[in-house]
């Protein structure tokens, strides 16, 4: 992801305290990303569930097909229309995961933490959510031993050590780990800029480069070199040190 400086300090030559805070720093992004990424792939693992819900009900669906195939060739036909949502169109094999899908055209958020209070679509959004406030980091990486709450961020970590870049941009021949990041990126190839600074008027492709250029009219500067004492509104000027 490309980002567009707002200003430059003069550097200073590294020091080993620069690389342990810059390392802390790292660190704690790196563990806000991950509970921030909460919301961002909530609406991808429950279409995988669906799928995979949608592709067992098949299967089960071919072998009652197999000891009675007219009959079931007729039942399987009655079952997908009377699942198919009247909103979008799209059909479900059972009663119970089209129910789940119009919570997407419904805005329902039925299950409430019992922490903060925060709603959710699904029961096992509210599962993985809980693991935040409990601290319980159940997935674990093979290769360093570095654990997660969410099963999705372990994914994505795992792809740190494999190298692996799935998604490819066509335009510009550049690889991301992850789809999120890649349909950011895309933005900035279209040339919109539809988060605009009320201050001075400035766009940006993205909301997160909005947020770090609105911390130079606010004289924000959140990253603190601890050798010399300087603070940065960005962790690329304090990376550069």
């Amino acid at each position: 992801m490309e980002f567009v400086k707002e200003e430059r300090e003069d550097t200073v030559p590294e020091t080993r305290g620069t690389r342990d805070e810059e390392t802390e720093q790292k660190d704690l992004k790196e563990e806000e990303s991950e509970e921030t990424s909460e919301d961002e792939t909530e609406s991808d693992v429950q279409s995988e569930w669906e799928e995979e819900s949608e592709e067992l009900g098949e299967a089960e669906e071919e072998s009652e097909e197999e000891l009675n195939k007219n009959s079931s060739k007729k039942k399987v036909s009655q079952k997908r229309k009377s699942c198919t949502c009247r909103e979008c169109g799209r059909s479900f094999t059972c009663k119970r995961s089209l129910m789940e899908h119009m919570r997407i055209h419904t805005g329902e958020t039925p299950f409430s933490c019992s922490h903060c209070g925060k709603m959710f679509k699904y029961k096992g959004s509210l599962t993985d959510h809980v693991r935040i406030h409990t601290g319980e980091k159940p997935f674990k990486c093979t290769h360093c031993g570095r654990r997660f709450t969410h099963r999705t961020s372990l994914s994505g970590h795992v792809k740190i050590h494999t190298g692996e870049k799935p998604f490819t941009c066509q335009q510009c021949g550049k690889g991301f780990r992850s789809k999120s990041r890649y349909n950011d990126h895309l933005k900035t190839h279209s040339g919109v800029k539809p988060f605009i600074c009320l201050q001075c008027g400035k766009g940006f492709s993205l909301a997160l480069h909005l947020r770090s250029h609105e911390m130079v009219h606010r004289e924000v500067k959140p990253y603190h070199c601890a050798p010399c004492g300087r603070s940065f509104t960005k962790y690329l000027f304090l990376k550069d040190i």
